[in-house]
């Protein structure tokens, strides 16, 4: 008799697409200068990662979960880390962190202000200015001398038996750090000295 045939089958497997990658993990401020930073994330049924990043000079190393990122010497500003994750069906949206790279202080312009006075008690000020500062330290050398201010103005008040060569110095600081000093020479004249008692004849004859 005739009849329908025996049912014949074939399973068909669908592979799913990569999930988008989670929210990477890892610092995001750091102050300028060379070193590396790891970042990490993870994603559904990704066989490899693709990481990249921003900023003049920074590369990017990795191809699974974790992103080893070498940031150049000279780089300050905002850089960008991002990842996809891929697998045989595609590619992934990216997901990114954002890293802010504080800069270092810069070298304050050496101090203006007077570099020759006379010696005896009284004030000068200096002042100064230096990028990416948040404040100053000011020093003055010679014996008895002072100086205040912890901005781009420093007063130095002036022993009064100071005489001689002082040196009128200041640093930058910020959160990244301590700048080389700046400094002017500020020459202290001494005064004249008391003129010694005159010597000659004490006594003498009455004459016309």
């Amino acid at each position: 008799s005739c009849g329908p045939s025996t049912m014949t089958s074939t399973t068909v497997t669908v592979n799913p697409q990569p999930g988008t990658p989670t929210p990477i993990v890892g610092t995001t401020s750091r102050c300028r200068g060379a070193g590396t930073s790891l970042y990490t994330t993870s994603s559904t049924d990704a066989t490899s990662y693709t990481w990249s990043v921003t900023g003049t000079g920074n590369s990017i190393s990795g191809t699974g979960t974790t992103g080893t990122v070498t940031w150049a010497a000279g780089f300050s500003g905002t850089a960008v880390v991002s990842v996809t994750a891929s697998n045989a069906c595609g590619t992934s949206t990216s997901t990114s962190t954002t890293v802010t790279v504080n800069p270092l202080p810069g070298v304050p312009a050496a101090p203006s202000g007077i570099t020759v006075r006379c010696q005896g008690a009284g004030s000068s000020t200096y002042t100064t200015t230096a990028t990416n500062a948040t404040s100053y330290t000011w020093s003055v050398t010679g014996s008895g001398n002072t100086v205040s201010g912890t901005g781009t103005i420093g007063t130095v008040t002036w022993a009064a038996g100071y005489a001689g060569t002082a040196v009128v110095s200041v640093t930058a600081t910020n959160a990244c750090g301590t700048s080389v000093a700046s400094s002017t020479s500020v020459v202290v004249n001494p005064l004249p000295g008391v003129p010694t008692a005159p010597s000659g004849t004490t006594v003498r004859c009455q004459e016309a």
